[in-house]
């Protein structure tokens, strides 16, 4: 905030542009998709509910460019609602999956380097015409982020894994387990011939 107010306005969040409604996404059991309804939240603060205008929610939605936003991040609320509504059946995510998550939903770069990058194609089959979208177009960066981490929370199969994928990155991590542990005895046994040498000294 500055003197003006937010100096961030043109590039507003959609929760910014949303208020004062207030968005309810509601997904009853087995439905494809999500109900919405409406909520005006009155509060001081919001000087806009002294203005003389009336307006439709469609109205209202349309001057604030929701639909532009909306669908970049109708994806992010439906994992949101999956979660929720799944409740324990799902289980607890990982730590390497909340990692994920919140670098798909905050580091937008980040995230490109890492579904651009070799060792992501050694596991995950991407179009070719995908692929290029993903290096320049950080929209299409944030869309496949919501689709990746379907796969990740839920295993939904959004992004297909290449055969014997899962197989070779255990024995990767297998061989680098045994790498570390031998690095570390071999670290012990420097450090124990060491003190023996300081010792007989």
């Amino acid at each position: 905030m500055n003197d003006e107010g937010c100096s961030i306005y043109e590039n507003r969040p959609t929760a910014c542009r949303y208020y004062p409604l207030g968005l309810l996404s509601l997904r009853k059991k087995d439905a494809v998709g999500d109900e919405k309804n409406y909520a005006l939240v009155e509060e001081d603060p919001c000087l806009g509910h002294q203005e003389n205008k009336t307006q439709t929610i469609a109205e209202y939605r349309k001057e604030q460019g929701l639909e532009e936003h909306d669908p970049l991040t109708r994806e992010w609320r439906r994992l949101i609602l999956k979660k929720k509504s799944a409740g324990p059946t799902i289980g607890k995510p990982s730590e390497m999956s909340l990692q994920l998550f919140f670098m798909a939903s905050y580091n937008v770069d980040q995230f490109q380097n890492f579904v651009t990058s070799e060792q992501f194609h050694e596991n995950y089959e991407i179009d070719p015409e995908l692929l290029e979208k993903l290096k320049t177009d950080q929209l299409e960066v944030v869309k496949s982020g919501a689709e990746f981490m379907r796969h990740v929370l839920f295993g939904e199969e959004t992004v297909k894994q290449k055969e014997g994928a899962w197989d070779k990155r255990n024995e990767r991590m297998k061989t680098r387990a045994k790498e570390l542990k031998a690095a570390a005895e071999l670290q012990a046994d420097h450090a124990a011939a060491a003190k023996k040498d300081k010792k007989d000294k």
